[in-house]
C-alpha cells in the first residue's frame, strides 16, 4: 500500500520556501503602543503620554507628533485619544482630529476635541464622552452617531449620574467613517480602530479615471455624488445611479479630494481619494 501524503507535507515539498518562513521581530518600543487607522493615511501605531502623542508608521518612522495644548485651568487629560479622524469634527482633510477627556478629581469629567495643529475646537468642562456615563446603553460607547440630519455627539454630566439628566447633543461637521452606528469606534484600551466608510474609490491613487463603488446595503434611488477639493471647494456634483460611478480626472489637480454621496435625507457615505500623476 503506498504511504498516504496529507496536503501540507505535499505542500512543503513543492514550496519549501512556505513552511520555513519565519515570524521575524522588526522593532520594539519602550510604551504600550496602541492601533489607529485613519481614514486617508492607512494603519498607524499610537504612542500616548499626559503630554503628547505620537503616530508612527507600521515600519516605526514617526508619522506625526503633537504635544497637547494646555487643559483648562484645574483639569487633566485621562484616558486615551478617541475617534482619530479627518473629517469627523471638520472639513479639512490634511489634518486629523480626536476627542480627550479631561478631569478636575472626583466625578468633575469634561471633554476638549484637538486638531492635529493643536487648535482646539471645543472645550466643554461639564460634560464627559466616558463610556459608564457618556455613552449609549447597549454598547457602553460614547455617543456619536451618523443620523438622517447628520452627525450629532451626546456628552453627558457625571455629576447627575445615575439619572437620565446633565446631558448636551453637539452637531458635528462631518460624518463617523463607517455605517454601523451600533458601535461607531472599537476601543480596548489605546485601540482605535474605525470601520468602512461604506463608498471605495478605486484605483487609489488615480491619474485618469476612477470608479466610486458603494456598499449594495446603503444603495438609495435618489442620491447625487459629490467631490470636495481639500480647500472645501466643490468640484463636481452628478447623480449617483446604481452602486458605481466613474469619473474623469485627467483635467483634475494633483491632490487629495473628499467624496460623499448626499441622499435626501443626508450624507449616506464618504470617502477620500488622492489624483496624482
Amino acid at each position: 500500500m503506498r504511504p498516504q501524503l496529507s496536503f501540507g507535507v505535499v505542500l512543503c515539498h513543492m514550496l519549501p520556501a512556505l513552511c520555513s518562513a519565519q515570524i521575524t521581530q522588526t522593532g520594539t518600543y519602550y510604551e504600550r503602543l496602541g492601533f489607529v487607522h485613519t481614514l486617508t493615511t492607512g494603519p498607524k501605531l499610537l504612542h500616548h503620554n499626559d503630554t503628547s502623542l505620537t503616530l508612527f508608521e507600521p515600519d516605526m518612522t514617526v508619522y506625526a507628533t503633537l504635544t497637547y495644548p494646555a487643559p483648562p485651568a484645574g483639569y487633566f487629560y485621562t484616558f486615551h485619544p478617541m475617534y482619530i479622524t479627518e473629517t469627523l469634527f471638520d472639513t479639512d482633510p490634511q489634518n486629523f482630529e480626536f476627542v480627550m477627556t479631561i478631569a478636575s478629581g472626583g466625578n468633575a469629567y469634561g471633554t476638549m476635541v484637538i486638531r492635529q495643529d493643536g487648535t482646539v475646537l471645543l472645550t466643554d468642562t461639564t460634560h464627559s464622552p466616558a463610556a459608564q456615563y457618556g455613552g449609549d446603553y447597549f454598547t457602553g460607547t460614547p455617543g456619536i452617531s451618523n443620523t438622517p440630519i447628520g452627525t450629532i455627539m451626546v456628552l453627558c454630566d457625571p455629576m447627575t449620574f445615575p439619572q437620565d439628566l446633565g446631558c448636551v447633543m453637539y452637531t458635528l461637521l462631518g460624518m463617523l467613517p463607517y455605517l454601523n452606528c451600533t458601535r461607531p469606534i472599537l476601543m480596548d484600551g489605546d485601540a482605535i480602530v474605525p470601520a468602512s466608510s461604506g463608498l471605495q474609490a478605486f484605483p487609489d491613487p488615480a491619474s485618469s479615471q476612477i470608479t466610486f463603488m458603494l456598499a449594495s446595503a446603503i444603495r438609495s434611488r435618489s442620491a447625487d455624488l459629490q467631490v470636495m477639493a481639500a480647500d472645501g471647494r466643490l468640484v463636481h456634483e452628478e447623480p449617483m445611479t446604481g452602486s458605481s460611478h466613474q469619473l474623469d480626472v485627467r483635467t483634475w489637480s494633483s491632490g487629495t479630494y473628499h467624496a460623499r454621496v448626499v441622499s435626501p435625507s443626508g450624507v449616506i457615505a464618504q470617502c477620500t481619494f488622492l489624483v496624482q500623476r
